[in-house]
């Protein structure tokens, strides 16, 4: 179903397509962002094996503007803290959230322009939402150079605006959860991603999936480290 209207800003635009949409499983996607072959059967099987959980996160794979590997972003699940003072660690791309969360009015806050996905995945955990992970690279991610989320003033602004929800010591403390979510990264393998391949569309070939091997891949993001802690 194809629908075109006015709207507010991207989550607002997000929150109609949700209000549309049929099924009990829901998730979106931006224009510059595509699912892996077999992801939607492994959410689904997922979302059937384990009834309690609401969220479910996976692993993106970053690439450039011509399908090229840029790095490796596996899942850790976010932590209030950590998401509040620092930035969310998960990808919008790679996440699935059962009908429910919309049906108890759990939407996306339009008054947020850029970081909406962080401001509703805060509110989810201040909701004790349930979540979860999956161990495999669901989404891929086109780094484009002028993707919205790369502008760190916007970033910055609105992150400010969401800490005010909270109390001032997590500032203050800053330091301790981001070394806190580095150790757990660490912990899991996060910063030693193992060998891989994936296959997507681009722009030379829009008909067929292109595949591509990963022999050394790499966790660090560096166009977004000006951004984040």
């Amino acid at each position: 179903l194809w629908s075109s209207e006015s709207d507010d800003g991207m989550y607002d635009a997000i929150n109609k397509g949700l209000l549309k949409a049929k099924g009990d499983i829901l998730a979106y996607l931006n224009c510059d962002e595509q699912y892996l072959p077999g992801t939607l059967k492994a959410v689904l099987d997922f979302f059937q094996a384990n009834p309690c959980v609401e969220v479910l996160f996976g692993d993106v794979v970053v690439v450039n503007d011509r399908g090229e590997y840029v790095c490796s972003r596996e899942v850790l699940l976010p932590e209030i803290k950590h998401t509040v003072i620092s930035h969310l660690n998960t990808m919008s791309c790679a996440m699935f959230f059962r009908r429910s969360l919309i049906e108890r009015n759990l939407m996306f806050d339009p008054a947020y322009k850029n970081i909406g996905d962080t401001e509703w995945i805060a509110r989810l955990l201040d909701n004790n939402i349930i979540m979860a992970g999956i161990s495999r690279f669901l989404s891929a991610f086109t780094e484009t150079g002028v993707n919205w989320g790369m502008d760190r003033s916007f970033v910055r602004t609105e992150m400010e605006q969401l800490m005010k929800r909270y109390p001032r010591w997590w500032q203050i403390f800053g330091f301790f959860w981001t070394a806190r979510h580095r150790w757990l990264r660490f912990r899991a393998g996060m910063y030693s991603p193992g060998n891989f391949s994936y296959s997507i569309y681009t722009k030379d070939n829009k008909n067929d999936r292109t595949k591509f091997v990963v022999d050394q891949p790499v966790f660090l993001w560096k166009s977004r480290l000006r951004l984040f802690k």
